[in-house]
């Protein structure tokens, strides 16, 4: 036999998602795109089908001469609408006895898993919507990309802080290859 399902149109009167700390939590931890990502959460109110994102333009800087008029200029606002129309849903059923009989805490370990299949789902997502942008352009965007992280070499045991040092993986070295690439891409789009 089949679940039963609720879904929005049994409970669109109070249709306000609570998701599991836990795996938000561990969505996060395990999302390597998410942070590239802005947060506009506070937003969005129970009920809604979409969000309306703020958005404007900037400022020309103009040369100046002593003693001369400028134009004044203005800034102009928008919005950009994005849907709620998005689910996911990873399930899964444990009996009871199936979680009291093992020695593996079984709910902690899916609700763990769970959150990390949803954000390589969302990562995925994320690097599809980036590609289908970067199509967009008939040269593509000229942006090189730097993978920073531990190589497949051995890091001995240590403190967490200490591995990452011992990999690469610290505000000094990132900054500085970014530097480093940001002269690289000037350099050479400057020729």
């Amino acid at each position: 036999m089949a679940d039963v399902l609720m879904g929005v149109t049994e409970t669109s009167a109070a249709a306000l998602d609570v998701i599991s700390s836990r795996v938000q939590e561990y969505l996060q931890q395990e999302s390597k795109m998410l942070p590239l990502v802005s947060n506009f959460s506070d937003l969005v109110v129970p009920g809604s089908k979409q969000v309306e994102i703020p958005r404007s333009g900037g400022f020309t800087v103009n040369s100046k001469s002593e003693n001369t008029a400028v134009d004044a200029q203005a800034i102009t606002y928008s919005t950009d609408s994005i849907a709620l129309d998005q689910h996911k849903v990873i399930q899964w059923l444990i009996e009871d006895i199936a979680s009291e009989q093992t020695v593996v805490r079984v709910v902690e370990d899916a609700l763990m898993k769970a959150g990390k299949d949803m954000a390589r789902d969302i990562d995925q997502a994320l690097i599809n919507r980036l590609e289908a942008a970067s199509a967009a352009y008939p040269k593509g965007v000229p942006a090189p990309i730097i993978n920073l992280g531990a190589s497949d070499k051995f890091i001995t045991q240590n403190t967490r802080k200490a591995q990452l040092m011992e990999a690469g993986i610290n505000v000094d070295t990132i900054v500085l290859t970014a530097k480093k690439l940001l002269a690289e891409t000037f350099s050479s789009t400057h020729k």
